[in-house]
């Protein structure tokens, strides 16, 4: 398994106490990225570029 960090390689912890995956082409390049919802309604979406080590900004908006 791998752990996944933000651009500046600290670690993410998604500490939700119920939460789910699912796979999804969030980008439409082919390769399906990691979407993470918990049950306190966040979201996290995890392209899948993050495992070669490309640093994201990733913005979110209400």
């Amino acid at each position: 398994p791998r752990k996944f960090t933000d651009p500046d390689g600290n670690p993410i912890s998604v500490t939700h106490h119920e939460g789910h995956g699912a796979g999804y082409d969030w980008d439409a390049d082919g390769r399906l990225d990691l979407m993470v919802g918990g049950e306190s309604g966040a979201i996290y979406l995890f392209h899948r570029d993050w495992l070669s080590g490309v640093k994201h900004k990733v913005t979110v908006r209400r």
